[in-house]
């Protein structure tokens, strides 16, 4: 005499665990990860890119959120009719993902084509004054996305790397004499 299960509640059953140890993994897993991306050394590293830690707690938060989805998914798999509802959302998930990388290189590619540019022409040096649109002062920095100078009134101005490239830029006479 067998104990038969009826394969409904048996897909339930794996469903509601599914969905307890997945969120659970998803809250430990996270949790460990944001530790881990606070440490002395790991923060080093990343102020070295300058990403803040906001950025970097936000990044924590959605690596979160995208594995609680995943394991939603997983628990409606557990059902027959649940590898519809996985697909549709595979395809959206496709779709949304690419608008989203497309959006975000809108202004990385050619702020880092302009990069690439203004060292390899060497259109601009640090330490050189130079004046764009309406900020004159000196260059302190020349990055892969951004410019960075000082005013005269000591303000620290970022220019995008296409602007300068797209606009008249003025070098000053004082500047390039002191180079000689």
């Amino acid at each position: 005499m067998a104990l038969e299960i009826d394969p409904g509640i048996m897909q339930a059953v794996l469903a509601v665990l599914t969905l307890v140890f997945g969120l659970l993994f998803a809250r430990f897993f996270t949790g460990f990860l944001g530790d881990l991306l606070k440490t002395n050394r790991i923060k080093r590293f990343l102020q070295r890119w300058n990403i803040q830690e906001h950025e970097v707690d936000f990044s924590v938060m959605l690596i979160r959120y995208l594995l609680y989805i995943i394991t939603v998914l997983l628990a409606i798999a557990q059902f027959t009719v649940g590898m519809i509802f996985i697909q549709i959302f595979a395809i959206v998930f496709i779709v949304i993902l690419f608008l989203i990388i497309v959006y975000a290189m809108k202004e990385f590619l050619p702020n880092t084509a302009a990069g690439l540019y203004i060292n390899r022409n060497e259109l601009i040096r640090e330490g050189e004054e130079i004046f764009v649109d309406e900020f004159k002062g000196k260059v302190q920095r020349i990055d892969l996305l951004s410019t960075t100078m000082i005013t005269e009134d000591k303000r620290v101005v970022i220019i995008p790397n296409s602007i300068i490239t797209r606009r008249k830029i003025i070098k000053s006479a004082s500047a390039e004499k002191e180079e000689r």
